[in-house]
């Protein structure tokens, strides 16, 4: 039987699941429409370690065969999960203590720790970038809550509770009535308070800065508890109509949540890539996406989301989306680090506070983890098309429909003239991506400082356009080479023009 086993047939036998699963309140009581959450019970069909739906929806090996390929090696074995499908993998440094690595170990990454160093520890993590989660398929492996591991929340009780429920409304699915709050609650907010969540700590209700941050940040304008409550309380945020950065914006939707019984926590995630302000300007001579590094970072780098069980399924939220995935919250490949029912246990500012004040554990590092080493692949057993319809898995390889100069009038407006010191050198290549955001898109790592003669690739932009060098020597009339190894570039027939 072959791997890529049909899911709908394991759809209609499906073992697991979290039939009874549904949302309630925070630390309210059960009613006649919220069952109690039922522990989730992973069947093992064919006895190799992995629960049947991790292996349709993750690693699209099969779940009746315990050694889908015959090679003598189980499923389960940290190489062996990767051979049928497309997978990211990371080496990193985290000043994070990670004291439960089933925190790391999701429907959409598997992580181990290498190793520890004093303070730090060493994690080898595998992203599965096409994994999807569908209704009644677990997040986290057994042991785990299926409605939500664990998860806190109160009732506000008052102006913020009523309005959070009014935005709700009480039309359409639950999926249909969260993405309408947090379409009201999002839009009609501003993102302009400044950013101090990470140097915060509240002890009991009493608000400080951080002691180890204290003297490497400016003095704030307002006294701690005020600082936390116009960036971390979320009725304060709602009357006020501003939040913070997304911290701050998931605490506010989290709140929300509450408010209308779904269960949340906070979700932290490690861009896998830098997106810092200079994205557009003096990093042509790097890799495409460039690792998150102590050269490469301008401040610490992270990511916060809510993750959520809603109508069956397990989704995380930001304010910019309701999703599946953490590749489809926009900001390219994420490692998730830690997760939490506060922003003091998800944070830990004795951690992160002096690192974003520009003194962290990794060498001073203004972060307080850092990326070693990044390498992808398709699994040798990936049969054509074999993800189409699955997560955003890259395609095996891109059609470039045309190729123009940096100061062409093709450019598109959001590339600036200037983005480039030299833009007589430089040259634009548009691709064919069949719908696929090119920020989601890790496959195009390995592009870099690629030859697609005459042209070397330099990296790619958020959108379907990739910036091309032309090559010492050469002229641009030359024939263009239509495969770059390692990048897999196809040529549809154009006019090159210089």
């Amino acid at each position: 039987m072959r791997s890529s086993f049909v899911f709908g047939l394991w759809l209609a036998v499906s073992m697991c699941a979290c039939r009874n699963q549904v949302s309630r309140p925070m630390g309210g009581s059960t009613t006649a429409n919220q069952t109690a959450p039922q522990p989730c019970a992973s069947q093992d069909s064919d006895g190799d370690g992995l629960p049947d739906s991790w292996e349709v929806v993750k690693y699209r090996t099969n779940p009746l065969l315990p050694d889908s390929d015959g090679d003598g090696v189980l499923d389960s074995d940290w190489g062996e999960r990767q051979e049928y499908t497309y997978s990211l993998r990371v080496f990193m440094e985290v000043a994070l203590p990670v004291e439960d690595i089933s925190q790391l170990n999701t429907v959409f990454q598997d992580a181990r720790i290498a190793g520890r160093r004093g303070e730090v520890t060493e994690l080898d993590v595998v992203l599965y970038e096409a994994a999807q989660v569908v209704p009644g398929v677990e997040k986290y492996l057994s042991g785990a809550d299926c409605s939500l591991p664990s998860g806190r929340g109160v009732r506000d009780g008052g102006v913020f509770g009523e309005q959070m429920r009014q935005l709700a409304g009480v039309n359409g699915s639950l999926r249909e009535r969260v993405q309408r709050m947090f379409a009201a609650v999002y839009s009609q907010t501003t993102r302009s308070v400044p950013f101090n969540a990470f140097y915060l700590r509240n002890d009991g209700g009493v608000v400080s800065i951080e002691p180890s941050a204290a003297s490497l940040v400016s003095a704030p304008d307002v006294e701690p508890d005020e600082l936390w409550r116009r960036e971390l309380d979320a009725p304060t945020m709602w009357s006020r109509k501003l939040r913070g950065e997304c911290t701050s914006s998931a605490v506010l939707g989290g709140a929300a949540l509450s408010e209308i019984g779904v269960r949340s926590r906070l979700v932290l995630f490690a861009p896998v890539y830098s997106a810092a302000s200079d994205l557009l300007k003096g990093v042509w001579d790097q890799r495409a996406l460039r690792p998150a590094s102590p050269s490469g970072v301008t401040g610490c780098v992270s990511h916060t989301a809510i993750e959520m069980v809603v109508d069956d399924t397990w989704l995380l939220g930001d304010e910019q989306r309701l999703r599946g995935s953490p590749v489809e919250l926009g900001l390219g490949p994420l490692v998730q680090l830690r997760v939490s029912d506060s922003v003091t246990g998800l944070i830990q500012p004795q951690i992160w506070g002096p690192a974003c004040a520009g003194w962290g554990r990794l060498d001073g590092t203004r972060n307080a983890y850092r990326i070693i080493h990044i390498s992808d692949g398709w699994g040798p057993h990936v049969v054509a098309d074999g993800l189409v319809g699955f997560g955003k898995a890259p395609p095996r390889s891109v059609v470039i429909t045309d190729i123009f100069p940096f100061s062409s009038s093709k450019r598109p407006r959001f590339i600036p003239l200037d983005a480039v010191s030299d833009p007589e050198r430089y040259y634009l290549a548009k691709a064919e991506l069949g719908g696929i955001d090119a920020s989601m898109l890790v496959y195009f790592y390995r592009c870099a400082n690629k030859i697609l003669y005459p042209f070397r690739f330099v990296r790619g932009y958020w959108n379907d356009y990739f910036l091309l060098e032309a090559l010492e020597g050469s002229s641009v009339h030359d024939q263009v080479v239509e495969q770059s190894v390692g990048c897999g570039w196809l040529l549809r027939d154009s006019e090159f023009q210089d």
